[in-house]
């Protein structure tokens, strides 16, 4: 069975988390510069329709694209992961405030507010992001992640919640 190109690189991407988490290890180094860490978890809402209208390799495509405006957000330090299937991981170093990863991520919603083109065909894509910060949310890469994870599910019902009433006071 051939691996896509697309299944490979999020491989990668996660060895490649997995060493940028060595900076975890760095704590003295966080707390003797006083600079902070954050991971960021984003999941497509909802992306499951995209996947089966479009098909492996143009949602494989869609996703590159999702994953290039994200990557052009951050900046060179911070480390952007494809998870797998429509979520992407995001390690954000040397933040001078614990508070600015909120602000790290009020830009990466930017990238979804306009909608994605592929093979003439418009894609309006919404996400649910969610926040651990170091050291407040977790002393290790896989606790961070974890809880990044549990607060992009917050924030999904949250939305979902926020649908619900305006379809129904429409």
């Amino acid at each position: 069975m051939q691996v896509s190109a697309m299944k490979k690189r999020t491989m990668k991407s996660q060895l490649y988390l997995k060493k940028s988490a060595a900076c975890l290890k760095g704590e003295n180094r966080l707390r003797r510069t006083q600079k902070y860490l954050g991971v960021i978890f984003i999941d497509l809402d909802e992306f499951k329709t995209i996947n089966d209208t479009l098909g492996h390799d143009q949602v494989d495509e869609l996703l590159r694209e999702v994953a290039d405006r994200i990557s052009g957000k951050m900046r060179e330090e911070d480390t952007v992961c494809r998870a797998g299937g429509d979520e992407f991981i995001i390690l954000v170093q040397n933040l001078l405030d614990p508070e600015d990863l909120s602000k790290v991520a009020e830009k990466i919603k930017d990238c979804f507010s306009e909608s994605y083109r592929l093979k003439g065909q418009d894609f309006n894509i919404k996400a649910s992001v969610g926040l651990a910060r170091y050291p407040s949310d977790g002393e290790d890469i896989d606790t961070l992640i974890r809880n990044a994870d549990i607060d992009m599910y917050k924030a999904k019902e949250k939305n979902r919640q926020r649908r619900l009433k305006s379809d129904i006071h429409g």
